[in-house]
C-alpha cells in the first residue's frame, strides 16, 4: 500500500497542506510535482508565494484555473505556463 507524503509551506500567516509526488497540479524544476490541499481558489496565490519558486508550470480546472491564470499574469516569472485539466 502506497504511503502519502504530506508537507506544509507557511504563507501569509497561515499553514497549507501539500501532497508530494501526488497527481499533477505544480510542476517545478526545483519542487517536483505537487497537488496542494486548498480550501478555495484564493489560497494558490499564498501557495505559491510560500514555495518561493520560480518557472513554474500549473495544471488546474475550474475556478483554480482562474486562479492559476491570473497569478500567471501578475508574475510570470514564478508562474510560466498554465494549462487546463478536467475536473
Amino acid at each position: 500500500m502506497a504511503t502519502e507524503s504530506w508537507a506544509e509551506i507557511q504563507a501569509y500567516g497561515r499553514v497549507m497542506r501539500y501532497r508530494r509526488n501526488a497527481p499533477v497540479i505544480v510542476i517545478g524544476p526545483r519542487v517536483g510535482v505537487l497537488v496542494p490541499d486548498l480550501a478555495e481558489p484564493g489560497q494558490l496565490a499564498a501557495f505559491i508565494e510560500g514555495l518561493g519558486a520560480r518557472g513554474l508550470t500549473i495544471l488546474a480546472a475550474g475556478a483554480y484555473y482562474e486562479a492559476a491564470l491570473e497569478l500567471a499574469e501578475s508574475d510570470p516569472e514564478r508562474v510560466l505556463g498554465v494549462s487546463p485539466i478536467a475536473g
